[in-house]
């Protein structure tokens, strides 16, 4: 139940998603070299879509006041009878104008799809847009209603021609309340900051909560802001997010984040390391090698010859890990990686290998309907935050099959208790790897290292835990200690090292 409007002025369309409060429903971007879009996981359409030919479309749907009663009466079964009750035999046109997003050069295609399909649809309104035009579609059932939008407009969960849904405010009053919200907003916008106060606002006054739902049966989900002219897509999950940049692979826009009250949730590793040069030389990092090894053997151990596992990799950086799983051919690999950028190297790395899917999200609220036979990181665990350790870690138990393994292979500091020994320990660590680096004359490791160690410090993404701490996050989650081994150093307890932990759900 969301908001969506069109700003012809900026040729940018824009979407509040909302989702009821009482379903966990997880978002993901998928991306490839002529699209990117936004979904639910595990959906077969997009909530909102891209491509590289400037076209676009964000929708939102349309249901019944008896519906909507129910819901806001607290009676989700009666509500989820009613729902399959009136949508029974009929499709989701998001389906037909998703399946064609690779391939529109103009929003007319989409209409002449819609107009041409001899499916009764849910009701639904669709904002499609390129850039010399953009038409709302009202659809429902046989019905199709398209009109074309020549100035800035807002449209939210009822239509203004077709007879179905809402038609007055008590049929359900936030759609109407939205509506007049957002409508007396956009008439007004000159830029991207000025749609941002409508979808995504900066104070917490009784109005924005109109259109950023939160703490009601409805909750937002995400904001997208969409310039379709650009190729570029501002996103957010929560209104504590600073929107982030996204956009088209072959876009030439470049990859900033837009400034805001947080620090970006969407740029990892690129914010201190130089992910070419970390691609080149982590591999020769010491003791990376066991480490692949002791997890390769787990996984051979574990894996029945003749049968297919479903894998996922959290925080899959640059792919170099992701690559050996693939050497796996019983291996069925999503790569999941919160980093714009290095989505991108891993993307490019990874091009020609055909059993893997690549996911930009975050590995802390990142979940499938279908659960994996193995999760697995490598290098990754200590870029979660202190904060968010119990919620990744039960994510991480709820994307695991029953009798499935987490596999971590990762920096595991010497113990300390307050922050200033966190700081020697870091240097402990960090200070062996570098002095091996350089002993081996492996100077541009040695540089990586120096950046790790800052970025530890300054806790900027990288959030180490000794081994104490990070067994007993790993017990909030519901996992059983399988194994526990260290790869190195072996002769040098004082200075932490790398290990591999494997724990059974």
């Amino acid at each position: 139940m969301c908001t969506i409007g069109y700003c012809a002025n900026l040729n940018m369309i824009f979407k509040n998603r909302d989702k009821l409060a009482a379903q966990c429903t997880a978002e993901e971007i998928v991306s490839s070299n002529s699209t990117l879009a936004a979904r639910t996981v595990g959906s077969n359409y997009y909530s909102w879509g891209m491509n590289i030919n400037g076209c676009a479309f964000v929708s939102t749907a349309v249901n019944t006041p008896k519906w909507c009663k129910l819901v806001y009466s607290g009676k989700q079964k009666e509500a989820d009878d009613q729902y399959r009750l009136e949508n029974e035999g009929l499709s989701s046109p998001m389906e037909v104008v998703s399946s064609m997003l690779a391939n529109v050069n103009n929003v007319q295609q989409w209409i002449d799809a819609l107009n041409d399909s001899r499916l009764m649809f849910m009701g639904y309104n669709i904002l499609v847009a390129d850039t010399q035009s953009a038409y709302l579609v009202e659809v429902y059932q046989e019905k199709r209603v398209m009109r074309k939008l020549t100035q800035n407009e807002a449209i939210t969960n009822h239509f203004q021609t077709v007879d179905h849904g809402p038609e007055k405010n008590e049929d359900y009053p936030s759609t109407f309340r939205r509506l007049e919200y957002a409508s007396s907003k956009i008439k007004d916008v000159d830029s991207t900051s000025d749609i941002l106060q409508i979808v995504k606002p900066l104070d917490n006054s009784d109005k924005t909560i109109q259109i950023w739902r939160n703490g009601g049966v409805f909750e937002t989900i995400s904001s997208s802001i969409i310039d379709f002219g650009e190729g570029t897509v501002c996103y957010a999950k929560s209104t504590e997010d600073q929107l982030t940049n996204l956009r088209l692979q072959n876009s030439e826009i470049p990859q900033t984040p837009v400034k805001g009250d947080g620090e970006d949730c969407c740029f990892e590793m690129s914010r201190y390391i130089d992910l070419e040069l970390y691609h080149k030389v982590e591999g020769s990092h010491p003791f990376y090698t066991e480490m692949v090894q002791a997890i390769c053997d787990t996984i051979k151990d574990y894996c029945d010859a003749g049968k297919k596992y479903r894998v996922l990799e959290v925080g899959a950086g640059t792919g170099l890990f992701t690559a050996s799983l693939l050497e796996f051919l019983f291996l069925e690999v999503t790569a999941l990686e919160i980093d714009i950028e290095c989505c991108e190297i891993l993307k490019n790395y990874l091009k020609y290998k055909k059993s893997v899917e690549i996911i930009q999200g975050d590995a802390v609220t990142y979940c499938e309907p279908e659960k994996f036979d193995l999760v697995v990181s490598t290098f990754a665990h200590d870029h979660i935050c202190y904060d968010d350790a119990e919620k990744f870690v039960k994510n991480i138990y709820n994307n695991t099959k029953d009798g499935g393994l987490y596999i971590m292979g990762g920096e595991i500091l010497p113990k300390y208790k307050t922050n200033e020994e966190r700081e020697n320990a870091l240097y402990l660590y960090h200070g062996m790897i570098i002095d091996r680096a350089i002993k081996s004359r492996d100077y541009r490791l040695a540089q990586i290292e120096i950046n790790a160690l800052e970025s530890g410090v300054e806790m900027v993404g990288d959030f180490k835990r000794h081994e104490e701490l990070f067994e007993k996050e790993m017990k909030t989650g519901g996992f059983s200690l399988s194994s526990k081994e260290k790869m190195g150093p072996l002769d040098d307890d004082s200075v932490g090292g790398v290990f591999v932990y494997v724990y059974k759900k």
